[in-house]
């Protein structure tokens, strides 16, 4: 790209394991017990576009992705979310 133009760019994956049945508040859910529902998985995409005007003020625009797979459909959901914003230096 040009000296006055940068992108960068992540993806991050994580997943959880849920237990239910029983409520565990305060304790170890190994110590809780109940059955295990399964994995959640969570996978995030960000791009940032970056313009320099001069040596004070740049402009970006963020664009990123959330995505959250559960086996509890109520906890299935995902997310993009777009910025648009101005940085300036003193």
């Amino acid at each position: 790209m040009r000296p006055d133009l940068a992108l960068d760019s992540s993806i991050t994956y994580s997943t959880q394991t849920q237990t239910g049945g029983q409520q565990c508040f305060g304790t170890l859910l190994s110590v809780c017990g109940g059955p295990n529902l399964g994995d959640s998985t969570s996978y995030l995409a960000t791009s940032v576009l970056t313009y320099t005007l001069n040596d004070s003020l740049s402009t970006h625009v963020r664009f990123s992705f959330y995505d959250r797979m559960s086996p509890l459909v109520i906890d299935r959901f995902y997310q993009s979310l777009l910025l648009v914003g101005f940085t300036k230096t003193f």
